[in-house]
């Protein structure tokens, strides 16, 4: 966007893949002694990730380990939603890593994964890798700032003339524009206004008096009517 109209652009979709190294944190649960979990902070909630690589330094093992995901249901609970699962094993001789395929994106920023070890010593996570796809923005414009928004999923994408000579702007010579400090937009339609207020505000003050009136108004409408005056 510039001077709030949205520059025209086109998205590539290169078979090209990225990784990024991730921490582990163990997060193993003192009721189960028999089992090991680790947390996976992603950078971002809905972060497309394609597959997670694991590491370990332990030599001789054979587990079953699953991915998955805690997610907030309507009813203030939460639900593990699964990502996947796979068998492991390392002997002296093999020591491959455990490549996850995820067949969706994670819709939090956080992923749980763990595995019974049994009667076994714990398994030792030595590495993690998410991998993502590569996705380019395509847009001509002057050598001038811009802002990039996202985020917004009741947006539909735009459609654009400009997708009849996408194979030349593919093909043109490009320049790389840097991002600069993210910042957050607070603007709020107002309906969302309305439900904040809901919580505890004049918005809340304003609906009950209007619920107490409508009560008076049925109740009155309920009770009978005096008779006239020499009945």
């Amino acid at each position: 966007m510039r001077e709030g109209s949205q520059v025209p652009y086109l998205i590539e979709r290169p078979a090209l893949f990225r990784s990024i190294p991730l921490e582990p944190v163990p997060a193993n649960d003192p009721a189960r002694s028999s089992l090991s979990r680790w947390e996976i902070k992603l950078p971002r909630d809905s972060l497309p990730l394609a597959r997670l690589t694991l590491h370990s330094s332990t030599v001789l093992f054979q587990r079953h380990l699953r991915l998955f995901e805690k997610i907030a249901d309507d009813r203030r609970g939460t639900y593990e939603r699964e990502l996947g699962d796979a068998g492991w094993s390392h002997t002296p001789g093999n020591k491959d890593a455990l490549v996850f395929d995820l067949p969706a994106a994670p819709s939090s920023a956080t992923l749980l994964l763990e595995t019974d070890n049994g009667d076994n010593p714990p398994l030792a996570l030595t590495g993690l890798q998410a991998t993502f796809p590569v996705v380019r923005l395509l847009f001509k414009t002057e050598p001038r700032p811009l802002a990039l928004y996202y985020g917004n999923a009741g947006v539909s994408p735009p459609r654009y003339d400009l997708n009849l000579v996408a194979g030349q702007i593919l093909s043109a010579e490009k320049s790389v524009a840097t991002l600069g400090p993210e910042e957050k937009v607070h603007g709020q339609g107002w309906a969302a206004q309305w439900a904040a207020g809901m919580r505890g505000g004049p918005a809340l003050w304003i609906a009950l008096t209007l619920v107490v009136i409508t009560l008076l108004t049925v109740v009155a409408k309920l009770l009978p009517k005096p008779e006239p005056p020499g009945k």
